[in-house]
């Protein structure tokens, strides 16, 4: 082995023990946000301590209530964690640090072989250990990327890292077997086999997994050409790619934008469809600062302050957002031939985007959906420094700029873990970076309010400050007010009226969404449970300026959701259960395929004695429930209308 090599070595095993350094502080932070609802709060994960049968396996493998398909794989990783590991959130993301440690060395073997067909195809005269160290920058950059933190401390982002996983190995067997191609040998049935079988545990571990055949076009397109050993253009490819990528791709768009559905999905956004799009065409840019030139300020969990945009003017860095974006493709168009490997990490960066930051009603912004992406950026910018023409002193300099640029990756990356090694410490770092976040600002309040044990608690103060600050946040939603009202009947203080007259205003000059409706759920918890003494004549108009609200007539499912609310409010803590049977009527009419309004409709005219009307609803019940979902509460209506006077 030469010095090369030797030097070469180093610096891969540099890389993973920087990586290691710089995630370790971070590895005793708690778990957060959807850990929860996907593994904390999640019985089915938490019993899986003898898997005795597939029963067992199902059940743990579709436990989450994430993603249309479930993802299976990677809930069944959570579960084997518990299995073997332990409950301890130290044990899932020391695992989640060792799958982006594989991912890393996936990065290294798909890049050498990319770069080594580069060569092959369009430059046989470039240097091998040049390209070799390209793909070093690339891993060793990528390893230790800050934007990349959160794919790995924030637990369930392990969806995010193992879908990742499978992917980069189902692009490694794609490229093997194209070069195989270009070489004459046969690999056809070897290329489908892999790609199918590793994109299937890619898209079951998340959804994203989808995109495999997207990265493959823009490796086929650009380097390959769709040619074979011949040189001439493979039809077979040709008709895989046209009938089995973009015609299907184009039908999902045209379906995603038409159906109602999919629309409905926007109801608990406060952005349309256009906005998202035009407003992620701004964010999208972000991604690229946050991506190349990451400051511990900008990046966190938190970018719920975004500026939606309304038009393409409002605000302006919209349209000259989009025009970049359109510029930095027509330059990859155009430099495809010159400088392919540019061309590629374009391409590959917005085409990592086309999933979760088009048309789907995801939230606006998340840093760890660059987590493939970025990939793309470092491959265009180390082959467009490496491979421009220089001198060796010139070469020899840029090299080491690149070296000093991925240690201060890691210096960044390390900095922010420090903040992750406790709950505390993180929600008061994460607070201090976004000031203008309504939601941090709130889950501190939250936070210190939930380490107050008694009236005298130091975070007593604390909690109230963060609380009101978060209230009087422009855009906030009402959740810092309710946590106030609750706060204060849990430390014995009197509640302020000026918190119910802020709910009021909110609900009545703002669209209404799911975190206020959670909120005025929260409340009625409380005070079902004894925990809180409301003021009811004020919850009572809460109510009234919610179902006012704007644009709620217009959102069936919002309005269904906020009535369900009322009706639980009348029932569990006022006992109006007339009133609550006239509005759970409406509710039926409202969402006629929901049927677990009818359920409490039922249940509502069994406690008020209804027994005509309650076998009538039942037996609507048993004729919509056409696939038995509801069986065992049907079973039990039918026992409650039996022991009816």
């Amino acid at each position: 082995m030469d010095k090369q090599h030797y030097y070469r070595l180093l610096i891969a095993i540099s890389a993973l023990l920087l990586t290691v350094l710089a995630y370790y502080p971070g590895l005793t932070g708690p778990f957060i946000f959807d850990d929860h609802p996907n593994i904390v709060d999640n019985k089915i994960i938490w019993n899986f301590q003898e898997p005795q049968d597939f029963e067992s396996f199902k059940a743990a493998a579709l436990s989450s209530g994430s993603g249309i398909l479930k993802r299976p794989v990677s809930m069944l990783s959570f579960a084997f964690n518990i299995l073997f590991f332990g409950q301890d959130p130290y044990s899932f993301k020391v695992v989640n640090l060792i799958i982006h440690l594989i991912n890393g060395g996936l990065v290294l073997i798909f890049s050498l072989l990319l770069l080594d067909a580069y060569r092959r195809l369009w430059n046989t005269t470039l240097s091998s250990s040049n390209l070799s160290w390209i793909a070093l920058a690339i891993t060793a950059a990528w390893l230790l990327l800050p934007i990349n933190l959160t794919a790995v401390l924030y637990v369930v982002q392990r969806m995010t890292s193992l879908s990742a996983l499978f992917l980069l190995l189902g692009l490694i067997f794609y490229v093997r077997c194209r070069i195989r191609l270009i070489d004459g040998q046969p690999a056809y049935l070897m290329m489908i086999i892999g790609v199918v079988f590793f994109g299937a545990l890619s898209i079951f571990s998340k959804e994203t997994g989808g995109l495999l055949p997207i990265y493959m076009l823009v490796i086929e397109a650009v380097l390959f050409r769709f040619k074979n050993h011949r040189g001439n253009r493979d039809q077979f490819l040709i008709f895989c790619y046209l009938f089995f990528v973009i015609i299907p791709g184009v039908i999902w768009f045209y379906w995603a934008i038409s159906n109602e559905s999919f629309k409905a999905a926007y109801e608990g956004r406060l952005f349309s469809l256009p906005e998202r799009l035009l407003t992620e065409a701004r964010i999208v840019l972000l991604y690229i600062k946050w991506t190349l030139l990451p400051t511990p300020q900008e990046l966190t969990l938190y970018h719920d302050n975004i500026i939606i945009s309304q038009g393409l003017f409002k605000p302006v860095s919209t349209i000259i957002s989009l025009l970049t974006i359109i510029g930095l493709l027509i330059v990859a168009f155009v430099q495809r031939n010159r400088r392919s490997l540019v061309a590629i990490g374009i391409f590959w960066f917005f085409g990592g985007h086309l999933m979760e930051s088009t048309v789907i009603p995801l939230e606006l912004v998340f840093e760890h959906r660059n987590y493939l992406p970025s990939i793309g950026l470092l491959l265009a910018i180390s082959s467009l420094l490496v491979l421009s023409k220089n001198t060796p002193k010139t070469l020899s300099a840029i090299k080491v700029f690149i070296i000093g640029i991925i240690i201060a990756y890691g210096v960044v990356t390390w900095l922010r873990a420090n903040d992750w090694e406790d709950i505390v410490t993180l929600t008061a770092q994460e607070a201090y970076r976004n000031p203008n976040s309504p939601r941090i600002a709130y889950d501190l309040g939250k936070l210190y309010g939930n380490l107050v044990t008694d009236p005298d608690s130091e975070y007593v103060p604390l909690a109230y400050t963060a609380l009101e600050k978060a209230a009087a946040i422009k855009h906030s939603e009402i959740l810092p007010e309710v946590a106030l009202i609750i706060l204060s009947n849990k430390v014995k203080r009197p509640v302020e009226s000026r918190w119910y007259d802020s709910i009021e205003d909110k609900l009545k000059t703002k669209p209404l969404t799911f975190g206020d409706i959670s909120a005025l759920d929260g409340l009625i918890r409380c005070a079902s449970l004894k925990g809180c003494v409301l003021d009811n004549e004020r919850v009572m108009r809460v109510f009234a300026a919610a179902l006012d609200g704007p644009g709620l007539s217009s959102r069936p499912r919002t309005h269904a959701l906020l009535l369900s609310k009322y009706v639980s409010y009348l029932i569990n803590v006022l006992g109006y259960l007339d009133l609550a049977k006239r509005i759970t009527e409406q509710l039926v009419v409202l969402s006629p395929g929901d049927l677990a309004h009818r359920i409490n409709l039922i249940r509502l005219l069994i406690m008020l004695q209804e027994k005509p009307a309650a076998i009538r609803e039942l037996d609507q019940l048993r004729e919509l429930d056409k696939q038995n979902i509801f069986f065992k509460d049907i079973q039990k209506l039918e026992i409650q209308i039996k022991a009816l006077q």
